[in-house]
C-alpha cells in the first residue's frame, strides 16, 4: 500500500466514524424532539386547564363582588329597621318584636354571607397556590430538559 492508499483508509474510517457518530447524535435529537413534543403537549393542557381554573376564579370574584353588594344591601336594611324600631310608639311593640326578628334573620343571612365569601376567598387562594405549583413544576421540567440537551431552547 501507498502512503496515499493509507492516507485514504485513514480519511474513510474518520467519516464512518463521524457518520455513525452523526446518526446517533441524529437519533438522540429525535428522540429529544419527541420528549420536546410531549411536553408541549402537557404545557398545552397545562394552560387549559390554567384557563379553566383563572375562569372559575373569574367566576368567584363575581360572585364575591355580588356577596358585598348583598352585605351592604343588608347592612343598610338593618340601618333602616333599626331606626323604625328606635321610633316606634307603644302601640307598635308586637311590629317591634317582627322587626327585631327580621334583624336576625339577616343578621345571620350576612353571617352565612360572610362565611361564604370568606370560604370563595380561601378556594380563590388555593386556586392561586395550585396554579403557582403547576407553574413550578413546568418550569423545572423544562429546565431540567433544556440543561440534558446542553441548553438549547426547545423548539418554538
Amino acid at each position: 500500500m501507498t502512503p496515499t492508499d493509507d492516507r485514504l483508509n485513514r480519511i474513510e474510517r474518520i467519516l464512518e466514524t463521524t457518520a455513525t457518530r452523526l446518526d446517533q447524535v441524529s437519533e438522540q435529537q429525535k428522540s429529544t424532539n419527541t420528549t420536546l413534543a410531549q411536553i408541549t403537549e402537557q404545557q398545552k393542557s397545562t394552560n387549559t386547564t390554567l384557563a379553566q381554573i383563572t375562569e372559575q376564579q373569574k367566576s368567584t370574584n363575581s360572585t364575591l363582588a355580588q356577596i358585598a353588594e348583598q352585605q351592604k344591601s343588608n347592612t343598610a336594611a338593618i340601618g333602616q329597621l333599626t331606626q323604625k324600631v328606635n321610633h316606634l310608639d307603644e302601640d307598635a311593640q308586637a311590629s317591634a318584636a317582627d322587626f327585631a326578628h327580621r334583624i336576625v334573620e339577616l343578621w345571620e343571612e350576612a353571617e352565612r354571607d360572610r362565611a361564604k365569601a370568606d370560604q370563595d376567598r380561601a378556594k380563590a387562594d388555593e386556586d392561586r397556590a395550585f396554579m403557582r405549583g403547576l407553574q413550578t413544576e413546568n418550569r423545572r421540567i423544562l429546565d431540567y430538559l433544556i440543561n440534558r440537551n446542553g441548553g438549547s431552547s426547545p423548539p418554538s
